[in-house]
């Protein structure tokens, strides 16, 4: 059966460690008890011991994929439902040895270990020899028990219900290749980061490092690894050379930039007056073309536009263009400056000039020529705040003394709105999300969407740009929501834009980046301009 498909390839983290695999069995059954109380293995593996993190993850991520599957096998096996703690432990066993072809460990070694792991807790160590038997028992008659579970849709496709209906209605030719992908760990996709070197020049600092990689059509700067790595063995990671970006991910700030127009971005915005019509040139504002990155964290769409505007010859000057980074969560705000700071990006008032570069430390990383070696752009603004509400904005400053700290402007030339989602389009890299939602999530989200998104509107300015996008593949958070959004605003037109994209197909104008590297995110695009009134 199509909708049976097992994973390919497991996860860029590994289980090598010194732990004991009873100890990762029992921490991941442990965890996978906590995404089924509502808790995202995000927030679990933060604040797991570093040494189990590797192993958990791996091991939770493949159970993630196969915990539908396990629980109609756990249904055939048992009449009753088991204590809470034995039943986590039996299913991430019954998972597991559905993976067993694709993970690190065969199926005997997984019921040993379990059953081990049993042993090793007091709330399971009465129930051992219950749980060594239900799993023989499962070796013993696999093949007939996966036979009876797979005419169920759950086994099957390990999804909710509710989600599977929905990508059936919605995407009737590629729902099961939809479901399929999602049994599949995504590829490692990267970005370079061209302040600092060319995607040439690192691809032979990855070669040099012996890994294998390519680029990702209809991406300039992406990068695809055959095999995925642990960040930190990226070379130059630490120096900021490339940032883990999906491919879809990585059009964002490419087609804000382009729908604003190279030519404005170099020149400021042009006046109207009488007497530059009259000219050859167009008279020149002082005022700064204002951007907005709402919803902004963790911050790499952010810093892809910090890196795509530093290499525009003639705008890396305030007086050119402010970025403002808007996130209505502190602690994840600070995820932005991070990540600038790793990039060389840098924060709010930093400039080249006060501060010079770090070396970058690796032979062959020469920076693009127009470039230079580093590139400190003095104009990006971090904010805390409600997208929706700007009164709630507060600025977020470092601590470090002599930095200014950019007005909240009033309106802004072009907005780039990540809106709130299911997350339905990165469900390969978060497995624990199609557990997670609930049918009732997605109106709630729909609703955010549209306050964000007609708060935002009104601070557009007439002529520019906003550029909605989601990261999910459900069309009431994509098309559905532009098109419920273009009946209510006469001021509002949609230009050419990508739409929904999946795996397989994109329905993409002729003009617009190509969709044919098929492994990648779901994403929505859709670019809007502001229409002066009538």
């Amino acid at each position: 059966m199509r909708g049976a498909r097992t994973p390919t390839a497991i996860e860029p983290s590994t289980t090598g460690t010194s732990l004991p695999l009873w100890q990762l069995l029992g921490a991941t059954a442990r965890a996978l008890g906590e995404v089924q109380s509502g808790h995202s293995s995000t927030q679990i593996l933060k604040g797991l011991d570093a040494r189990l993190k590797p192993g958990v993850q791996s091991l939770l991520f493949l159970a993630l994929r196969q915990w539908g599957r396990a629980s109609v096998i756990r249904s055939l096996l048992v009449s009753k439902k088991p204590p809470v703690a034995v039943d986590q432990l039996l299913c991430t066993a019954l998972a597991l040895v559905c993976a067993s072809d694709v993970g690190p460990y065969e199926p005997h070694t997984l019921v040993n270990q379990a059953v081990e792991a049993a042993k090793k807790q007091l709330n399971t160590k009465p129930q051992a020899a219950f749980l060594n038997a239900v799993l023989r028992r499962f070796l013993r008659e696999k093949d007939a028990l996966m036979e009876a579970a797979l005419k169920t849709e759950l086994a099957r496709y390990n999804h909710q219900a509710w989600w599977v209906a929905k990508l059936k209605k919605q995407y009737p030719s590629d729902w099961q290749d939809l479901l399929e992908r999602a049994q599949t760990p995504p590829p490692m996709m990267l970005r370079v980061n061209a302040t600092q070197v060319t995607r040439e020049a690192y691809l032979g600092l990855l070669k040099a490092q012996g890994l294998e990689a390519h680029e990702i059509p209809g991406t300039r700067q992406g990068l695809v690894l055959k095999h995925g790595v642990r960040v930190e063995s990226l070379p130059g990671f630490r120096q900021g050379l490339c940032s883990v970006q999906d491919g879809h991910a990585q059009w964002a700030a490419p087609l804000l930039l382009e729908a604003i127009g190279a030519q404005t971005l170099q020149n400021g915005i042009t006046a109207t007056s009488a007497e530059s019509a009259k000219s050859a040139e167009p008279s020149k504002s002082t005022a700064p073309l204002m951007v907005l990155d709402a919803c902004a964290a963790p911050g790499g769409k952010t810093a892809h536009l910090l890196e795509a505007l530093a290499t525009l010859s003639g705008v890396n000057d305030r007086a050119r263009v402010q970025l403002h980074a808007l996130e209505i969560d502190e602690e994840r705000s600070h995820s932005i400056e991070l990540n600038l700071n790793r990039l060389g990006l840098w924060g709010p008032g930093q400039s080249s000039a006060s501060t010079p570069p770090p070396p970058l430390g690796l032979q062959g990383a020469q920076a693009p020529d127009h470039v230079g070696a580093h590139a400190c752009p003095t104009w990006v603004q971090l904010w805390v705040g409600d997208a929706a509400v700007g009164s709630t904005w507060r600025a977020l400053r470092r601590q470090r003394s002599g930095q200014d700290v950019l007005e909240q402007p009033e309106t802004f030339d072009a907005i780039l709105l990540d809106a709130p989602c299911s997350a339905s389009g990165i469900v390969r890299r978060h497995p624990d999300i199609r557990w997670l939602r609930r049918e009732a999530d997605i109106p709630q989200l729909v609703a955010q969407q549209k306050r964000l998104l007609n708060a935002l509107w009104l601070r557009l300015k007439p002529g520019g740009i906003l550029l909605y996008c989601t990261c999910s593949v459900f069309h009431e958070e994509g098309q559905g929501q532009i098109d419920s959004f273009l009946q209510h605003n006469s001021q509002a037109s949609l230009l050419p834009s990508p739409g929904h994209l999946i795996a397989t197909k994109a329905h993409l104008e002729p003009t617009l980046l190509d969709n044919r590297s098929c492994d990648q995110d779901g994403f929505y695009y859709a670019i809007l301009q502001k229409n002066a009134p009538i």
